[in-house]
């Protein structure tokens, strides 16, 4: 019984190596940043410098030392698709909110 046991745990970890090896491996994060302008009323509000990766979420706020209210909050979620990227992007101001989605090339402003 226990060589039985042994031979079906073999057969399925030689199984589980052969369906690892056939499955295609998850796409590598690619290391990106963003150079943001937030404007407010026709007045640069914010400028900020994140560094990020597809496929993970970028959150970004400025607040003042006691403030309750951020003065903005951003919220970045970048995709790799293909040759560009697509990016989400929503923006919380306190008077506003905003939601946009947009691709861009490598390198594109």
């Amino acid at each position: 019984m226990y060589r039985t046991f042994r031979n079906v745990v073999a057969g399925l970890a030689l199984l589980l190596g052969l369906a690892c090896g056939v499955m295609p491996s998850s796409a590598v994060a690619e290391p990106l940043y963003f150079a943001v302008e937030v404007w407010r009323e026709g007045r640069l509000v914010a400028q900020p410098k994140l560094l990020g990766e597809t496929g993970r979420t970028l959150r970004a706020e400025r607040r003042r030392p006691g403030a309750p209210l951020a003065d903005y909050r951003l919220v970045l979620m970048p995709r790799a698709d293909g040759e560009s990227f697509l990016l989400q992007l929503d923006l919380l101001l306190p008077e506003a909110k905003g939601h946009s989605e947009l691709a861009l090339l490598h390198g594109q402003q």
